[in-house]
């Protein structure tokens, strides 16, 4: 009858627990080709270790969060760094879809390009 108890109230503790988690789920899409899926583009939770990809379909799973207000970082290589802020509940899972745009560059910002340009229009 011990042992009943002592399980009983293991399988109470554990499910008591289990219950306070969330978690996010979301799409990552490229927004100059038409929203296509962005592949194995980065998505971190901001101040944390780990870090998460998305599969061949632009999708992400992050799971066993506690509930909270958490900063989604979403990156990858030649696009806007987008942060997101995604409210997380208990027992829930929240959808998140982000947007990345490529990054603009500007050559008048890069140093030594003025004389790169000067150089090619003495060469016409």
């Amino acid at each position: 009858m011990k042992n009943f108890f002592a399980f009983c109230f293991f399988l109470f503790t554990a499910a008591a627990f289990s219950q306070n988690q969330g978690a996010i789920r979301g799409t990552v899409a490229d927004k100059a080709m038409n929203n296509e899926p962005m592949l194995f583009a980065n998505v971190q939770l901001k101040g944390a270790d780990t870090s998460f990809q998305t599969n061949f379909h632009g999708n992400f799973e992050i799971s066993e969060l506690n509930p909270g207000i958490h900063t989604l970082v979403v990156s990858y290589a030649g696009y806007e760094t987008q942060e997101i802020e995604v409210v997380v509940k208990s027992n829930e899972i929240t959808e998140v879809y982000s947007e990345v745009s490529p990054m603009q560059i500007n050559f008048d910002d890069v140093e030594g390009m003025d004389a790169v340009l000067k150089e090619d229009t003495l060469r016409k």
